[in-house]
């Protein structure tokens, strides 16, 4: 089954190339075929769970392959499966980092159905162990019942605005207390989370293990393919193929048309391709002052899917906020060579507890995209008759 993923920009490297009328004519016409199915009108459609569900499918996910399905049960009942096509082997043998994503879609559900003057009740139905691989079983029956006293969630205006911003952060402009105040206030248990400008020696240590974990990444074969196979050069790329990690613009299309930057130079040690993506990794690290992390007492699937809760609502506060974030998950991920860095960052950030860091984020302030349009419902939708 087809599914939906959200177009992400991963920035430009320092190159300049200079683009000509055609190139930009190209672009400008293939992002604007990409992007033709992200127009939803959601007051068009007559079913409460499609219209949350218009939104839900917005929620981020690792690599961006929004690894879900979802069939319409009854009158009133959505349920989600992990769409098992789209896990990450490499980058997420545990499937971690999916089921987060799933949670964040479920949360992002939710907070969308408020908007109807819904509440979505959630029935968990995946095994609690995370020491299986994610099957054919499903995740979560949400069922909507409209409420007259349901007030929307003061997130939900801030649905179609959030983005993950790869780019420098101003290193001038500090978050005030009370901004890293509320981006903590926004997670609720079982999931906690914490973050820190103040704080230099953890700084320090984050702006250290974070670039290392990146360099092992790249330089061990199998997750690095993974991510360079996800990758979509240019707007045509992105027109055949919208999902992934996209770069596109005029620049990335005319270092594709002379061989610079491909999926083949991108995994190539010592290549204009693959070492610019490292310099370019390098220098958003450096050009951040502040970050954040969420954490879980235990690691189950559970705990995973309300870490995707506590991500999303996280991020939406950034974005209600002014703040710009990224998540960092190189050091976060779990096949064998990123053991030392996985290591060293629970021992920063968990003060040696058996707690786990589902989430590490750079925060700041930067120039904001537009907001994108959303895709069609039709790519994940199942409809059964119950």
């Amino acid at each position: 089954m087809l599914t939906r993923r959200q177009i992400i920009s991963l920035g430009a490297t320092t190159l300049v190339v200079a683009p000509t009328a055609g190139t930009l004519l190209h672009d400008r016409f293939a992002m604007q075929t990409a992007r033709s199915p992200w127009a939803v009108d959601t007051d068009s459609l007559p079913d409460p769970r499609l219209k949350a569900l218009a939104y839900a499918i917005l929620a981020p996910s690792p690599h961006n392959r929004q690894p879900w399905r979802v069939a319409l049960e009854g009158d009133d009942t959505v349920t989600v499966w992990p769409d098992l096509d789209r896990l990450l082997p490499q980058t997420d043998p545990l499937n971690r980092q999916i089921t987060i994503g799933l949670g964040a879609m479920i949360e992002q559900f939710k907070i969308a159905a408020t908007l109807t003057g819904h509440i979505a009740r959630v029935e968990w139905l995946v095994a609690s162990s995370a020491d299986r691989p994610l099957d054919n079983a499903p995740i979560a029956r949400l069922t909507l019942a409209a409420s007259t006293s349901v007030a929307s969630d003061n997130l939900a205006p801030w649905m179609l605005a959030r983005r993950t911003h790869r780019q420098p952060y101003a290193l001038d402009r500090s978050i005030p207390d009370a901004a890293l105040n509320a981006l903590v206030a926004s997670v609720s248990r079982p999931a906690t989370s914490a973050g820190t400008t103040s704080e230099l020696s953890t700084v320090s240590a984050i702006k250290e293990i974070c670039p290392a974990s990146w360099l092992t990444e790249s330089n061990t074969a199998r997750p690095h393919n993974e991510s360079v196979q996800l990758t979509r050069i240019a707007a045509g790329e992105v027109a055949a193929n919208p999902d992934g990690i996209s770069l596109g613009g005029p620049l990335f299309r005319a270092l594709r048309i002379v061989g610079v930057m491909t999926r083949e130079k991108m995994a190539e040690p010592d290549s204009f391709a693959y070492d610019s993506s490292q310099d370019f990794y390098s220098a958003l690290i450096d050009a951040t002052n502040t970050f954040g992390w969420i954490t879980t007492e235990h690691n189950d699937r559970l705990a995973q899917l309300h870490a995707g809760a506590a991500w999303l609502r996280w991020h939406l506060t950034a974005t209600k906020l002014g703040i710009a974030i990224q998540p960092l998950s190189q050091a976060l991920q779990e096949f064998p060579e990123m053991r030392t860095h996985y290591a060293a960052i629970h021992r920063q950030l968990t003060n040696n507890t058996a707690a786990t860091v589902q989430g590490l984020f750079r925060l700041g302030y930067a120039d904001v995209p537009p907001p994108s349009p959303r895709w069609p419902l039709s790519a994940v939708l199942m409809k059964t008759d119950a």
